[in-house]
Formats: C-alpha cells, sequence, structure tokens
C-alpha cells in the first residue's frame, strides 16, 4: 500500500514539474513573440522644402504656330530632363527598422537621408487656346527616373540605387500677359516599372519669358512626391522635394 502511495506521489510530482516546464515554455514563446511583432520595418519618409530644380528641353513644333489666330491649336513635340535632390532627418523608434537591400539600421536612432532623383522625358503636347491670352493643354508620353538613395545614422549606412521606363502624362494651363510674357502650371504624373516600381507626382507654376522665337526661359516654383515600393521586401521609399525650378527650352 505504501509502495502504491509513494508511486501516486512520484507521479503527482512529475505533473507537476511538467506543468511548470509547459507553462514556462509557453511564457517564453509569448515573450518572443511579443518581442517579434513590436519589431517593425519602417518607411524612408522624409520632405527638403529647398529643393532645386534646373531643367533643359528640346521643344520641336509638329505643326504651324500662328499667334494671330485666337482658336490657334498646335502640336509640339518635348524632350528634356530635370534633376533634383533632397536631405531630411528621420527618428527610426525603439524596436522599428530601416531595411535596405537585407541592411538594417535599428532605432532608437536619427537617419539622415540623402535622395536624389533625376527624370527624362519624351512627350506630345497639345496646345489649344480659348483666346490669345489662354492657353490649355495636355501631354502624354514616356519618362525615364535615375534614383539614387543613402541613409546614415552613425557609422551604419544604407545605400540604394534604382533606375527605371516608364509612362508620363500632364495637363496644364497658361495666361500670357503678352505674346512673349506668360504664367504658365501644370500638374502631372509619371508611373515607372523596374524590379522595384515607383511613381512620381508633379507639379509647378512658373514664369516664362520667350525673348526670341527659339529660346524660353522660366522660373518658378516646383514640387515631386516621389513613392516607391521596393519588389524586394524592402522599406518603402516616399518623399517630397519642394522649391525653385529654373530652366532654357530650346524651340525648333
Amino acid at each position: 500500500m505504501s509502495f502504491i502511495l509513494s508511486a501516486f506521489g512520484n507521479i503527482i510530482a512529475i505533473h507537476k514539474d511538467t506543468e511548470v516546464i509547459v507553462r514556462i515554455y509557453i511564457l517564453g514563446l509569448t515573450i518572443g513573440a511579443s518581442m517579434l511583432s513590436g519589431c517593425a520595418s519602417v518607411n524612408i519618409d522624409g520632405h527638403d522644402g529647398n529643393a532645386r530644380f534646373p531643367e533643359g528641353e528640346i521643344t520641336i513644333a509638329l505643326s504651324p504656330v500662328d499667334r494671330t489666330n485666337p482658336k490657334l491649336r498646335y502640336n509640339t513635340l518635348s524632350m528634356g530632363y530635370v534633376r533634383t535632390s533632397g536631405e531630411s532627418e528621420q527618428t527610426v523608434d525603439t524596436g522599428d527598422y530601416v531595411d535596405i537591400n537585407n541592411v538594417r539600421i535599428y532605432g532608437p536612432t536619427t537617419l539622415n537621408n540623402d535622395l536624389k532623383l533625376g527624370v527624362g522625358y519624351l512627350r506630345f503636347v497639345r496646345h489649344m487656346f480659348i483666346n490669345q491670352s489662354f492657353e490649355w493643354n495636355w501631354g502624354a508620353g514616356f519618362g525615364y527616373s535615375n534614383f539614387n538613395y543613402t541613409g546614415t545614422a552613425g557609422s551604419q549606412q544604407l545605400k540604394f540605387k534604382d533606375s527605371a521606363l516608364g509612362v508620363h502624362g500632364q495637363v496644364g494651363l497658361a495666361y500670357y500677359l503678352t505674346p512673349r510674357v506668360a504664367l504658365e502650371g501644370n500638374i502631372g504624373g509619371y508611373v515607372f516599372s523596374s524590379d522595384n516600381d515607383s511613381e512620381l507626382a508633379t507639379g509647378q507654376i512658373v514664369f516664362a519669358v520667350t525673348p526670341v522665337d527659339a529660346i524660353r526661359l522660366f522660373a518658378g516654383y516646383r514640387r515631386w512626391d516621389y513613392y516607391m515600393t521596393p519588389n524586394q521586401g524592402m522599406s518603402d521609399i516616399q518623399y517630397r522635394f519642394s522649391g525653385p525650378t529654373a530652366g532654357l527650352t530650346l524651340n525648333f
């Protein structure tokens, strides 16, 4: 009888020990899962309001341009290139990280973002005058982007480059103060596709002067909103560039 009671007591003790082990194991899994779920990739995000946008463009008239016609309609083909750069600081919180090409920078830290973006375009533009002073236009064509990113936090550094082809469209308005002086504005967008999909929304307003038929000079304000969703599981990139723009158009 005593042997049976002793054996039963041992079974109860083993059961209690097993229960304790199981509870510790479950607690460990819970803590581990909690730590993993709290560690998340964050977007590269920023804004530089002092960006510069130099631009060069060549425009070829595809139909006659008769400024004396109040209902003037004509088409052009434009080829150009514009670039900008931006710098900003970004806070990465505790447990979060930024991932570029499988290189991670964990928070808490301050990430210094340095971005460069150049865009080339080829587009057909349809110009339509309501009267001799007011014009609206639309354009469509192709675009090319060249993007370069560097992120730095202390001695750690992230680097990423991407080039892509895409499609482009825009609409615009122009008010001619004189036949050679105009206030112009437009909004547009690009969709680029490569190993990493990206988009660019654009907007600008400029004061344009055409001192001679072959040359157009312009200056004003421009804004770019750039979005990239990498296909390799890296952090998304979303950045706003804004600031002064100036450029030269050669008319043929």
